[in-house]
């Protein structure tokens, strides 16, 4: 025969355990729900400035002023580069920024 004391505590602790997996569940469809929203809102960019700037080279190259391009050509690479690797390093500290807040808040929930 179960005790009823034990009995008490054994639902006490089984509905803790409900709510906190609850609260976990609803805690991670509103930060999905909101870093989707955030993702939705950034306009979408194609890379273009290469190309942009190879049309210029190929069109001096074509009208025989090719030293005269170059320099337009390669500065339109280097710069469609940079913007590349700048908005790579910014998604990649986005995610850590969120890594580390998702972490701190699941070390604060208690055990």
């Amino acid at each position: 025969m179960t005790n009823p004391v034990q009995a008490a505590g054994d639902s006490a602790d089984g509905s803790l355990t409900s709510a906190a997996a609850n609260a976990g569940a609803s805690i991670g469809s509103s930060e999905e729900t909101t870093l989707e929203g955030i993702g939705s809102a950034v306009p979408k960019f194609r890379r273009q400035g290469d190309k942009i700037s190879n049309g210029v080279g190929a069109v001096g190259n074509a009208l025989g002023v090719g030293a005269v391009t170059d320099p337009i050509q390669a500065a339109g690479d280097n710069a469609d580069g940079a913007l590349t690797s700048a908005a790579a390093n910014a998604g990649a500290s986005i995610g850590s920024s969120e890594e580390t807040t998702l972490e701190g808040i699941g070390s604060a929930v208690p055990k």
